[in-house]
């Protein structure tokens, strides 16, 4: 293999240059044996050896000896890999054994065979002599997360999730993989409840609830759930707070049956206090005794009578027969018998034989234990099949033994009926967000695949043109550049419907980083700097700030740039003007695309940026467009959570401005204006389709 079949990545190439000049990061070349080419400064700190010993070297040299396994090309071939990334002890100059983290590239030559390494480097030993005491820690909380009784997660000190245990995943109905990385609030937003953790990651001090009340605005039907909380702050080795646990037991069950037995035992104490006060007084207090026993009867009469829960009393003849001795209106209404009908008959006598049956068991159960019950159950009455939520109270008298038990019914059916609608109406949700993403997914496979199919065509032909010389190409090549430059149309259609679709839908992924969006915008505006020049247009660019990081997805601010760099092009005559400009205010950058072409009348304006809408239909012919770009780019700004304006005069040209807002994620991630600016070859080719309506294009080999 000559030098000529391979591609020009000297260390004139400003960006690989820049990479070697990097402050932090060692850099090194090598051949696919190993042996090292060139290396940075950075790399001979780290390696302790000065660049003209490295060049005598291998990287198997400095290898850890139980760690010489060199990385073969095969192996990143076979992965099919752009990138390989590992770890190696290596042994330094001075003999000390320190870790370093490897990230290799492959440089190309012209018929893509691989003929040189770039290596990245950075010292992760302390790292590396940190995971002892991590893997202590995370034996730890894998302890703590394995439990069953309680629901708990682990939340970073901005209260996004690090990992839930499976008994919090399952309580929201989703695997534990679904929370990492969401934030809280925006799962759950109950200002309340922001207040109390950020309390906790202000002051460091654990907060502990017992049987909280909580009410879900999104199923007011459940009503008021109660919950023992507990929030651990976790701190690093400074005594900062750098996230927090968050442990939750559902106590409703147990608090309300608490209040059940409050309101019973309130009951009870009242009518024992009544007859001891009975037996004290003297007889001349008779009447009033017995007066004040008729209005507590009463009193309890009402509450029997009027609340909405079935209420059954019963004596317990022995652990297998029970007798009614009274039912309160809402029972009598699902019997469709009075009380004087029932009193005194046999469960058996009066219920259907598997309702009979069900309820005498639960009885024995409670005479057994000896305690409250509480539990779910079906029962057949005379008025039909009913859920209710059953609360068993045992009494006994004064030898201890019990000889009645009252039974608490409330009817839970409406509420049954509405958890299957629920569930019933996921279901079909599911289904149908199911049947969007095949839809979407058919869709761009059938418009994009006919057009792949005559651009690879339209190659191979263009290829066997510059292979037979003796043909008469000229004219050949004239309509193949036509036919590629209607199909960049057609493909620039296709993927702005199918964007439009997905972005109607709610199927439009995002792919976030931390990017340099000076760079970013610096370098597409550069990119078409041959289109302009061709059309005798200057094209200027200039920026307030040299760096700014900011959440973005790259795709999109390559669409966004690239369609409001079109529509300027193609509006401006020539010896016209085009200036990009972008200005860092602070919380947003602002990046405008300002130009002197024809301008926008006043009473456009607005409308420019609805679909199939353009300014002038008059131009349509003129300036090819299909009238989705400006509604498209909108959709895209928005979807980063910016906005779109335009300022503009008729005669006078265009300025479209596009605000953004500067926010980062938490990534490992992050890239660097060096990276971006290795992929311009994908801008062109991006350039190549968003520029296609230009009939001046420039085609691109």
């Amino acid at each position: 293999m000559t030098d000529n079949n391979r591609l020009d990545y000297t260390f004139e190439d400003s960006a690989l240059k820049s990479l070697f000049d990097h402050p932090e990061i060692g850099v090194y070349t090598s051949t696919l044996a190993g042996k090292f080419l060139k290396v940075n400064k950075k790399f001979s700190e780290i390696v302790g050896y000065t660049e003209e010993e490295l060049i005598n070297m291998a990287i198997e040299d400095i290898y850890f000896v139980e760690n010489i396994d060199r990385i073969s090309e095969d192996l990143l071939f076979d992965q099919g890999k752009a990138h390989y990334s590992f770890e190696k002890k290596i042994i330094r100059k001075d003999h000390s054994i320190i870790w370093l983290s490897f990230i290799l590239s492959f440089n190309y030559d012209t018929a893509g065979i691989p003929y040189q390494y770039i290596g990245i480097v950075q010292d992760i030993t302390k790292h590396k002599n940190n995971e002892t005491e991590l893997y202590d820690v995370k034996n730890t909380l894998e302890s703590i997360f394995d439990t069953k009784s309680a629901m708990i997660a682990y939340l970073d000190k901005d209260f996004n999730f690090i990992r839930v245990n499976k008994r919090y995943a399952d309580a929201g109905n989703h695997p534990p993989e679904f929370y990492i990385g969401k934030n809280h609030f925006a799962l759950y937003p109950y200002a309340d409840n922001e207040v109390i953790f950020r309390r906790v990651i202000e002051t460091g001090q654990p907060v502990s609830f017992y049987a909280k009340p909580f009410e879900y605005k999104e199923f007011p039907e459940i009503g008021i759930t109660y919950w023992d909380w507990d929030l651990i702050p976790v701190k690093n080795t400074h005594d900062t707070v750098t996230g927090l646990v968050f442990s939750l037991v559902d106590v409703t069950k147990r608090k309300k049956a608490e209040d059940e037995l409050r309101k019973t035992n309130d009951l009870l104490e009242n009518r024992v206090r009544e007859r001891t006060i009975k037996l004290q007084e003297e007889v001349a207090e008779r009447k009033r005794v017995e007066e004040a026993l008729r209005q507590s009867e009463q009193r309890y009469r009402e509450v029997f009578e009027n609340t909405s829960n079935g209420v059954l009393l019963m004596d317990a003849i022995s652990n297998d027969r029970f007798k009614i001795v009274a039912i309160n209106p809402s029972i009598e209404k699902r019997l469709r018998m009075k009380t004087a009908d029932v009193s005194g008959k046999y469960i058996e006598d009066v219920f259907p034989k598997d309702s009979a049956e069900l309820l005498s068991n639960n009885y024995r159960k409670c005479i057994e234990l000896g305690t409250m019950q509480s539990y779910e159950e079906c029962l057949n009455m005379p008025a039909g099949i009913i859920y209710v939520y059953t609360t068993l109270i045992p009494i006994q008298d004064d030898t201890g033994k019990i000889y009645r038990i009252l039974g608490v019914y409330r009817d839970i059916t409406e509420h049954k009926a509405m958890a299957e609608k629920l569930k019933k109406a996921k279901e079909e949700a599911e289904y149908a967000n199911s049947a969007k993403s095949e839809y979407i997914a058919n869709m761009s496979h059938e418009l994009r695949t006919p057009l792949n199919v005559i651009l690879s065509a339209i190659q191979l032909f263009d290829l066997y043109l510059k292979g037979n010389p003796s043909l008469e190409s000229d004219k050949y090549f004239h309509h193949l550049k036509s036919m590629k430059q209607n199909c960049f149309r057609l493909l620039r259609l296709v993927n702005n419907l199918i964007d439009t679709t997905k972005i109607d839908a709610n199927f439009y992924e995002l792919n976030l980083g931390n990017y340099d969006i000076v760079n970013i915008v610096e370098i597409i505006t550069l990119s078409v700097m041959d289109y302009v020049k061709d059309r005798r247009i200057e094209l200027s660019y200039v920026s307030n700030v040299n760096k700014k990081i900011i959440a973005c997805d790259i795709d999109i601010i390559e669409r966004i740039m690239l369609n409001l760099l079109s529509n300027a092009i193609k509006f401006t005559d020539a010896n016209g003007t085009i200036q990009v400009s972008l200005i860092d205010k602070g919380k947003k950058v602002v990046i405008s695309v300002k130009d002197s072409g024809i301008g926008i009348p006043e009473d456009k304006q607005k409308t420019i940026f609805e679909r199939y809408k353009q300014a002038d239909q008059l131009l349509t012919r003129k300036y090819e467009g299909s009238g989705i770009g400006l509604s498209l780019t909108k959709a895209f700004v928005e979807v980063l959570g910016g906005k779109i304006y335009v300022k503009s005069k008729v005669g006078f040209g265009s300025e479209f401005i596009v605000e953004l807002p500067c926010k980062v994620i938490s990534t490992n991630n992050d890239k660097t204006e060096i990276e971006y600016a290795l992929n311009d070859y994908s801008i062109i080719q991006k350039i190549t389709v968003e520029l296609s309506d230009i009939y001046s294009i420039k085609e691109i080999n």
